[in-house]
């Protein structure tokens, strides 16, 4: 499952979809709904794709991961230990 921003969503999910094994299925790509609101976390929650999900990708900047971290805790996807992040550049992060 990967959430994200438009353009980093744009720029980053064919990326991401190539670099994953085989083992790594991808079930669907959303945007997170433009802002770091608990309704567009509700909104996300209730999605089937989100419900069934193991790992959620988030891509994008601060917002984005705010609203997937709040999305995976409520999930029951255990943080810390489930989340990885990567500097991908001096002007912001990537969080899986």
């Amino acid at each position: 499952m990967i959430i994200g921003g438009k353009t980093a969503l744009e720029k980053a999910e064919d990326k991401i979809k190539a670099a994953l094994t085989s083992a790594v299925q991808v079930t669907d790509t959303l945007w997170y709904g433009g802002n770091s609101t608990y309704e567009n976390v509700d909104q996300l929650l209730a999605t089937p794709s989100v419900q069934a999900a193991d790992v959620l990708f988030a891509v994008g900047g601060g917002r984005v991961c705010d609203t997937v971290k709040v999305v995976g805790e409520k999930a029951g996807l255990h943080l810390p230990n489930d989340w990885l992040q990567l500097l991908t550049s001096h002007r912001g992060l990537c969080h899986l």
